[in-house]
């Protein structure tokens, strides 16, 4: 190697969980978390966090979950995030329709080699505080469920790298985005399992960094009567921005995967092919990504 490093650092991490029962449809959880963590000879740094969370579920179809935590950082200071996630079903014949939203917020740290790294570190980097919304539908059946839901997210101030200096940074600008996700499953006659998920996502503020607009995956699995099976899997990528801001071209991947069961289905074997096409692709700049590729594996359960 021509650039020999050696680095000594660890982490050390306290949690305890308390679940109470309040009554039938009331139950609550409370926990404390300590983290100390130390790389090389830079200072240590220690959080302690606080939080508890409130689930009511009804016979009715409402539920509702709500939690808030209290971090206290070393060198940040304290900060709290909270998030609120309600809910609700109806019953129609033999199908149901569910409703439900989310707002969370979020409170992340530089890491250790954000902060220290010796070529990239910035001992002044601000953390990232973050707001997500959702807002969705889904709707459910004996073989099959759809879900649709609208997202939208805040970070600020996002770290990214720099590309000037060579180093973390925080990004000059709050970076906001939307999107819509859809995802459906089905089987199909009887012996077929279809899957297939859609994210379209929009900026608003800021540069989204190797996040596309259009995203799909998507599977199809049918299952032999000899207890094996056969999936089919898909995967898109549109383009996105790299981290140096050029422009990364679309892809799309195939893959292909074979699994036999045997002896009471303990013993699994299959054989994957991956990217079957040998498509030429870039998911990060300057690392490389794999062409046509099998595997083989065996796995047993005990």
């Amino acid at each position: 190697d021509n650039f020999p490093a050696q680095y000594t650092a660890y982490n050390r991490t306290l949690e305890i969980v308390n679940r109470l029962k309040l009554s039938d449809q009331w139950y609550s959880v409370q926990g404390y978390l300590k983290q100390q963590a130390s790389y090389e000879d830079r200072p240590a740094l220690e959080q302690n966090d606080l939080f508890t969370n409130v689930v009511y579920v009804s016979t009715s179809g409402l539920n509702f979950n709500a939690g808030v935590r209290r971090n206290d950082h070393e060198t940040y200071g304290e900060h709290f995030t909270y998030s609120v996630n309600p809910s609700y079903s109806f019953n129609l014949s033999e199908q149901q329709l569910k409703l439900f939203g989310s707002y969370n917020t979020a409170f992340i740290a530089p890491s250790l080699f954000q902060l220290y790294d010796t070529y990239s570190g910035n001992a002044a980097l601000a953390p990232e505080e973050s707001a997500s919304l959702e807002l969705g539908l889904t709707w459910v059946k004996e073989d099959g469920r759809a879900t649709l839901a609208f997202f939208q997210r805040t970070e600020d101030p996002k770290i990214v790298y720099d590309f000037v200096t060579y180093a973390y940074a925080n990004a000059p600008s709050d970076i906001k985005y939307q999107g819509i996700e859809l995802s459906y499953s089905n089987r199909l006659f009887e012996m077929i399992d279809f899957n297939l998920n859609y994210t379209f996502t929009e900026l608003k503020n800021g540069a989204l960094v190797r996040l596309p607009k259009h995203a799909v995956n998507s599977s199809l699995n049918y299952a032999f009567k000899d207890e094996s099976n056969l999936g089919l899997y898909y995967a898109y990528r549109g383009e996105r921005q790299a981290v140096d801001t050029s422009l990364l071209e679309a892809y799309s991947l195939i893959d292909l995967r074979y699994a036999k069961a045997f002896y009471d289905e303990k013993l699994t074997a299959s054989v994957w092919v991956s990217n079957i096409f040998d498509t030429d692709y870039v998911e990060i700049t300057n690392f490389t990504t794999k062409g046509r590729n099998v595997r083989l594996g065996v796995a047993y359960q005990f």
